[in-house]
């Protein structure tokens, strides 16, 4: 994933993990069950949802590095 900021940096990221929550729902019962009593699914789940928020974040970000350009 190449980030592109305002002030014509960018950076690549490499390395991005995620687990497969179609896969999850494929274990057996007693597998996620496991899972469950190990607060891991909550895990899995936090690290998926925390995804959609990187968009979100350089927006902000890019919006800051506007401010600070326009008073240097």
């Amino acid at each position: 994933m190449t980030i592109k900021w305002s002030d014509d940096n960018k950076n690549d990221i490499m390395g991005l993990y995620t687990i497969d929550p179609r896969q999850v729902n494929l274990t057996q019962s007693n597998n996620t069950l496991n899972l469950m009593t190990e607060n891991d699914l909550a895990t899995i789940n936090q690290l998926n949802n925390s995804l959609a928020h990187i968009e979100r974040l350089v927006t902000l970000k890019n919006e800051q590095l506007k401010l600070i350009k326009e008073f240097s």
